[in-house]
């Protein structure tokens, strides 16, 4: 017995969060399901070739980004390059900036505003001293965020509308609840 596209896609997150997700089906029935993995869309059979370029040249510029763009770090190691793309959060822990990533946790002597002067519109201020990539958020409330990694990070009331407007514009297919 094979795999669904969903648990395939489910599969896939246990290894890579960073593979973009792209599913086209001629079913319904797991559209919802799309947001759990972070697709990147769901589209309908019969799809419109524009609309399917559209999506992979998003796809491509996304990853793209991702892969070229990174942020030098100073630690007590000596200067550390990580990628973008394998940023999941970041926050202060006794005047550190601490830095989570794919690859681990790396400490930095930096504020949260200089974080946020550098990094990229993905990266944004969920609570007084933490920044998430809007990226890695699979599951958006308006009081947390629960990331690909599973990690479970607070939203503040004040900061809910930004995050949300970046978040959905980087996954704009957004489905009726009901």
């Amino acid at each position: 017995d094979g795999m669904d596209g969903m648990q395939l896609a489910r599969y896939i997150r246990k290894t890579d969060q960073n593979m973009i997700l792209l599913f086209i089906t001629a079913f319904n029935d797991f559209i919802s399901d799309g947001y759990d993995v972070s697709a990147l869309n769901y589209l309908q059979k019969a799809v419109q070739p524009d609309r399917l370029w559209h999506e992979l040249d998003k796809a491509a510029l996304i990853h793209r980004r991702l892969e070229e763009e990174s942020l030098v770090i100073r630690t007590a190691d000596g200067f550390v390059r990580l990628p973008l793309h394998s940023i999941l959060y970041i926050d202060m822990q006794n005047h550190y900036a601490a830095v989570h990533a794919h690859s681990g946790t790396r400490s930095t002597r930096m504020t949260i505003d200089e974080f946020l002067g550098i990094l990229p519109c993905i990266f944004v201020c969920c609570h007084r001293s933490v920044i998430v990539n809007v990226l890695k958020i699979n599951i958006l409330r308006k009081n947390f965020a629960i990331l690909s990694d599973e990690t479970n990070l607070p939203i503040s009331r004040s900061r809910y509308a930004n995050v949300r407007t970046e978040y959905l514009k980087h996954f704009p297919a957004v489905l009726p609840y009901g």
